[in-house]
Formats: structure tokens, sequence, C-alpha cells
């Protein structure tokens, strides 16, 4: 799991005359940026990328960039200066071309309108998709990768259900230990770890877009035992189910 630390966050409309050039004074932490509207171009010493609405790009710190737009499809961009806290283990994919924006640009305004206790979940939240998408994208996926991906979406589907690894296993036509090692040794997490992670995203995901009750929420996201659901939905998000869905609704008004 990927901890960061974020340092600011920047939600900007450019102006006409606006342009940005960091080879003099380079970034110190990671920047990602995200474009929401415009036309502009990025430049590194090496490539040129064409920005509109969907690019989006992880800027490394130590390294120069400069930007410029069309005055006349001025660029909107959002930007997070971020540092990591724990070692990543893979690089950070430098640029990206979102197919759902959609989805992830409300993943940024969801982290601009956060108050600081809940920024971090966000940015994780940014940051995995923005990883997953990456992955989907790319062709040559090893045998491992490709059946961690099914067992992912085998749980993504299932969160609702009871889920256990023989299950699990035999779906994939692997043996138990098989299954955890190749999805640990891949994913970074245990089966288990992902199959909570996935189902109290889900239920946070439940609370803000409905007005379902605790209960409901907990038996669609897996759990048989509202009680126990909230005692781990707290200690995800810090907050009772209750208390989660008051927090984020009166932030958002």
């Amino acid at each position: 799991m990927l901890i960061t630390k974020i340092n600011s966050l920047l939600y900007s409309e450019c102006v006409a005359e606006w342009s940005w050039d960091t080879r003099k004074n380079v970034l110190i932490d990671y920047d990602l940026w995200y474009i929401a509207k415009g036309q502009g171009t990025l430049r590194t010493d090496s490539e040129v990328f064409n920005l509109s609405q969907g690019c989006c790009f992880i800027l490394r710190p130590g390294k120069g960039y400069w930007a410029t737009h069309n005055p006349n499809n001025p660029l909107t961009v959002y930007a997070v200066h971020f540092e990591m806290i724990s070692s990543p283990d893979r690089e950070l994919p430098f640029a990206l071309i979102l197919d759902d924006f959609i989805f992830f640009e409300e993943l940024c305004r969801r982290l601009l309108q956060a108050d600081e206790q809940k920024r971090e979940i966000w940015m994780h939240a940014i940051l995995d998709v923005y990883l997953q998408t990456y992955d989907s994208k790319t062709l040559q996926l090893t045998v491992n990768q490709e059946r961690t991906l099914k067992i992912k979406h085998y749980i993504e589907e299932n969160l609702g259900n009871k889920l256990c690894l023989d299950e699990i296993s035999a779906f994939i036509f692997l043996s138990r230990n098989q299954c955890s090692r190749i999805f640990k040794q891949v994913a970074g997490v245990t089966i288990q770890d992902y199959i909570l992670k996935k189902r109290l995203e889900k239920a946070a995901a439940l609370l803000l877009q409905s007005n379902l009750p605790i209960k409901s929420v907990a038996r669609l996201s897996g759990y048989s035992d509202p009680a126990f659901f909230c005692r781990q939905f707290k200690k995800f998000q810090a907050y009772t189910p209750q208390e989660f869905r008051k927090r984020q609704v009166s932030s958002i008004m």
C-alpha cells in the first residue's frame, strides 16, 4: 500500500497568458496533474505530450518540466504535491490517458473538498485507480499479473457474497498456497486484506451515494453482522458509518 503525505492541493483555471517552467527550480516532491479542461503541451527533456481532458501525469522530484496552453482553450488543472512516506514497490508511471475520466475527476474533487483527516484516503484511492488503469492498458501482462487481475475482478464482483480462499483458488485453477503466494507477490497485499479493503470501500461508496440503512449497506458489502461491520468500518475510516455519512454530506453542502 502506498503511503503519502500531501503537501498542497490546487484546482487552477489557468489564465490566457499562463505558462509553467520548473527547469531552473526543479520539483522537490511528486506532483500529480490531472487535466480537466483545455488544450496544451507538456515537455520534458526528451518528450512532448499533448494535453487535453483525461490526461494525467505524476511528475517526479528533481526533474524539470515546462508547459504552455492554448489561450483560446485554457487549461483547468487539478494538482497535488505529495511525498512518498513508504517506498513504492514499483515505479509510478509518468503518464496516463484516462478513458473513464469522469470517475477520476470526481475523486480529485472529493480530495480537494475533504478535510485533512480524509485527504490521505482519497489520495490513496486516486493512486490506486491511476495504477489499476495503467495496468489495464498494459498489453504485455505476465501470467501472474493476469491471474491477479482475475482474482481482483472475481473478488470485486462478489463482495456481497461469502468469499473464501477455496472458491477463489478454484476459480483461478490454482492451489490455495499458489493463489495466496502469487496474489501477495503481485498485489503487495494478502487476499484477505484486499477483500477487507474493497468491502469497506464499497460500503463507503454506498453510504455516500444512497440513503440505504446501515444494515443494508453492511449486507451489500458482505457483512452478515452489522455490529461487526460498524467496528471494522470505524477502524478503516476513524468514524462509524453514521458519522462518516453525516460528515461527508455536510462537507459537500
